[in-house]
């Protein structure tokens, strides 16, 4: 039996993602708990994880599980499949790197929703904290943090052109999207540092894996949290070949499982909807209907042309092209594989409300149907998503039995004025393209397929194609009304020693991606710990 399982600890964590590894550094850097961080997958060993252009085979490794959901009618009838991390770093270490912390706004109107100590001058604090640019330095950004944010080290010819057919196209070239204005369209800064993949397991738990007041503990499943007297005092888990064991905890448990399976968790701990535990046996804890409710993702379409020369990314995986692509990156770790693919985008106001309501994504290849390879055709795409969605969904248990994938029903793209946002965004990129300097690298449109032009043609195609790009939220939704599932400062309702910190908690999504702001949240969240300590001390 490992040390892990034997100990009681002060503090567990349970999902070593983006906010887990984030709240575990901040616990340990502070010195007074000992803490346990458990990942139901394994360590980050995987090779594909570090090298930025391997994102998508670490998207189809055992790194990750697809989550599908009950068929869904606005979505022509089909599954909405959503993979997510099952790696220590979780999204960190399969995402495409983009470092995007969301509008300002954004976190103003947390604040106006009921989570106090939300808003943007709150939280801009911890993202400086956390943030080592390698290039800007002014009062948004830091430069001597954990986590390295940095320029890319390649540029593809085809993302050079994109960028500067959108500066023809009228669009502001932006070098800061996490600066005083979001809008406008460029390069992103990523995730990286020289060539590698800074995830959160490498950037926050690497450097102190030797301290003695903590340990990791991966391939093992928290199955339920362990209350007596509706006080957290463990956690059950149960290994790879199926030994449950029991793990004490004295202060606190934080669930960082992700927007999926951190509800569902809550569910099977006797925390959720009354009924629904009632349906399977299990004994409700805490009444909390708002538990798996208020699901959110962003959803994205692709406008995608063939190009007339083979300058996409599609074959530089084979033969003599790998090999040149291997060798460069081994000694130089620069060229083709320090890019993250996702290399240029931005953000656009495509109704004029006075910010932007639209994110556009760059890639020089052209992926194929969900959970197929990508095509073998030299093109260039451009994912639209709504940055603010106003469909929901939920997420709820098909079963008691841990093992189980809940049920799905993301809802995405039930509101028409989704559809219609991103509608618009591909007609921003329909006049990025007609630009000069991508008009002439263009043999035709692949996708929306040639013959569509009309918008309800577009908005067909929308629905029968788009696809997550990986930004589940919202269903352990921070506030104080009736659904808030805990309170601004993260704690389960009801329940003593129990929060939630991950992109769960996120009362509407942030206009961007999310990996940043969950690293914020699980920071903020070890803050509270720490805080009610020494309350409790005085």
């Amino acid at each position: 039996m490992s040390e892990a399982i034997r100990k009681t600890w002060d503090v567990i964590i349970v999902g070593g993602g983006s906010a887990g590894c984030a709240a575990a550094r901040r616990l340990i850097d502070d010195g007074r708990v000992s803490v346990l961080l458990i990942e139901q997958g394994r360590r980050d060993r995987n090779l594909f994880i570090h090298i930025p252009a391997t994102l998508f085979k670490v998207l189809t490794s055992l790194d990750t599980r697809v989550f599908k959901s009950e068929d869904q009618p606005q979505l022509g009838g089909r599954s909405y499949h959503i993979p997510q991390a099952n790696v220590l770093g979780g999204g960190s270490s399969v995402n495409a790197m983009c470092y995007i912390r969301g509008q300002a706004q954004d976190y103003d109107d947390w604040a106006s929703m009921g989570c106090d100590g939300w808003s943007f001058s709150d939280v801009l604090p911890v993202f400086i904290r956390h943030e080592n640019n390698q290039r800007l330095r002014n009062q948004y950004h830091g430069n001597s943090g954990p986590l390295t944010v940095s320029d890319h080290r390649y540029r593809h010819p085809m993302t050079q052109r994109f960028v500067q057919s959108a500066e023809l196209a009228g669009h502001r070239l932006n070098d800061d999207f996490n600066g005083a204005d979001q809008s406008g369209l460029g390069y992103y800064q990523t995730t990286t540092r020289l060539g590698r993949r800074a995830s959160s397991a490498q950037a926050f738990i690497k450097p102190v894996l030797g301290n003695e007041r903590f340990s990791v503990l991966t391939d093992h499943r928290v199955n339920r949290v362990v209350m007596r007297d509706g006080v957290v005092c463990g956690v059950e888990v149960e290994d790879r070949h199926g030994a449950v064991s029991t793990i004490g905890c004295t202060g606190e448990v934080i669930v960082s499982a992700g927007a999926i399976v951190s509800p569902k968790l809550l569910m099977l701990s006797g925390i959720g909807p009354q009924n629904d535990l009632d349906r399977f046996g299990i004994d409700c804890v805490r009444n909390l209907p708002g538990v798996g409710q208020n699901f959110q993702d962003h959803t994205n379409a692709l406008y995608t042309v063939e190009l007339n020369r083979p300058w996409s990314l599609n074959g530089q995986q084979k033969g003599l092209n790998a090999v040149r692509h291997v060798m460069h990156y081994a000694l130089t770790r620069r060229g083709l594989l320090s890019s993250n693919i996702i290399e240029a985008g931005g953000f656009v106001d495509t109704e004029g409300a006075g910010r932007p309501d639209v994110q556009l994504n760059s890639q020089a290849i052209v992926p194929g149907p969900e959970g197929a390879k990508h095509y073998d055709v030299h093109g260039f795409g451009v994912g639209t998503y709504c940055l603010r969605p106003r469909s929901r969904g939920s997420v709820r248990l098909r079963s008691a039995r841990p093992g189980d994938s809940p049920s799905l029903n993301p809802g995405v793209l039930a509101d028409a004025h989704d559809v219609q946002t991103i509608r618009r965004g591909m007609r921003v990129v329909e006049e990025i393209f007609a630009q000069e300097p991508l008009r002439t690298m263009t043999r035709g449109r692949l996708y929306p397929a040639p013959g569509l032009s009309s918008d309800a043609e577009f908005e067909e195609h929308i629905r029968r194609t788009a696809r997550t790009v990986f930004h589940p939220a919202g269903t352990c939704k921070m506030g104080q009304g009736e659904d808030a599932v805990v309170t601004p400062r993260l704690a389960v309702r009801g329940v003593r020693g129990l929060r939630v910190a991950d992109a769960s908690v996120m009362p509407t999504l942030p206009s961007g991606n999310t990996n940043a702001p969950s690293m914020m949240i699980g920071d903020r969240a070890a803050g509270f710990v720490l805080e009610d300590l020494a309350a409790s001390v005085g």
